[in-house]
């Protein structure tokens, strides 16, 4: 369950003079297990459960937060392809998440994002 929501424009945003429209977002959400839903960290985040167990291990039963940051409007494109003629099949997703962006900024906005949440986190200290 998200519990807050932050919107930024990076600095590719406002060279393109789109400093109006956010193009980083940063999501809160707690992490204390079935706190707000009957529902885990596993359930929302559709993570498979195995790789969150290591990470997770030191915050079961505490009461926490996560913050994730996130591009908005990524330059990179993925594609959704058909694997059979029945259209209730589950298509082929391939989010080819900063592959196809030929300027590499995709990876500059996301670092700025995590810039951005380490900043914040150092000043909470």
């Amino acid at each position: 369950m998200v519990q807050a929501v932050a919107q930024f424009a990076s600095s590719r945003a406002i060279k393109n003079e789109q400093k109006l429209w956010p193009d980083i977002q940063h999501l809160l959400f707690a992490s204390a297990e079935k706190i707000f839903t009957k529902m885990t960290p596993e359930d929302y985040l559709a993570i498979d459960e195995t790789l969150l167990k290591e990470f997770r291990a030191p915050t079961v039963g505490k009461e926490g937060f996560h913050i994730l940051a996130m591009l908005s409007r990524p330059h990179a494109t993925g594609e959704i392809l058909l694997k059979a003629t029945d259209f209730k099949d589950t298509p082929l997703l391939n989010p080819k998440y900063y592959l196809e962006d030929k300027e590499n900024t995709d990876i500059d906005v996301i670092a700025e994002g995590w810039i951005i949440l380490i900043y914040f986190n150092s000043r909470c200290n």
